[in-house]
């Protein structure tokens, strides 16, 4: 969004958190409303407080860009796994159609299309949101309150080692992105409960990228909002 939106993202996200003073020391907060990567950044600052755990959602795009491959490939939702949106939760982020697991085996082995890949699938994904707007005149809300419930169920239970799932978070500097931006990131929650990166995949040229280009978008709009944080 522009310059306003996230003047005016950050006033509502201050009068939130106040200073920390109510929040729970340990609470994990998911934003929803856009831009909510910057939101999440904003509140993270406000709140003032480490332990507590800031995400923005991506888990919308990729329930939706499980729905695409399913589609595709002849499967089930179900089947898809380690759906990953990196970056922004914009029209920037990026859907990795390389690292997915389609029963059980690599999203780079099964769907052999790039062109595909490159001309419909990302860019459905990214604009999806949009599609959805010009096609109804209003956000899809029922999805989005769906996305949201996953994703708390997500970080609320054990993840299985062949599954991860998206949100953005903190960057501690993982897969070279710079630290103190909130960026889409593969998540797992471990046995005892704590949400973590996922750090051993592997990136193609193109993925770094694209990555690269949300990345920038990121940095763009944590500069926006500098003067006020």
């Amino acid at each position: 969004g522009d310059h306003r939106d996230l003047h005016t993202a950050y006033r509502r996200q201050r009068q939130m958190c106040i200073r920390d003073r109510y929040g729970k020391k340990n609470a994990k907060i998911l934003v929803v409303g856009n831009p909510a990567n910057t939101n999440a950044f904003i509140g993270k600052h406000a709140a003032n407080n480490d332990s507590q755990l800031w995400m923005a959602m991506t888990m919308l795009d990729a329930n939706r860009a499980k729905s695409i491959l399913a589609k595709k490939t002849n499967n089930n939702v179900s089947d898809i796994k380690n759906m990953i949106i990196w970056g922004n939760h914009s029209p920037t982020m990026y859907p990795d159609s390389e690292n997915v697991q389609i029963l059980g085996e690599l999203g780079s082995s099964v769907i052999n299309d790039i062109n595909w890949v490159e001309s419909d699938f990302i860019p459905k994904v990214q604009q999806r949101g949009k599609a959805v707007i010009d096609a109804r005149g209003a956000s899809s809300a029922t999805s989005a309150a769906k996305a949201a419930l996953d994703t708390v169920i997500a970080c609320e239970n054990e993840t299985s080692s062949d599954d991860c799932f998206s949100a953005a978070v903190y960057s501690d500097g993982a897969y070279d992105v710079p630290e103190g931006i909130m960026c889409g990131f593969p998540l797992m929650t471990t046995p005892s409960g704590e949400i973590e990166i996922i750090r051993d995949l592997t990136l193609s040229d193109n993925a770094r990228s694209r990555l690269s280009l949300s990345v920038d978008e990121l940095l763009s709009e944590r500069e926006a909002v500098k003067d006020l944080l």
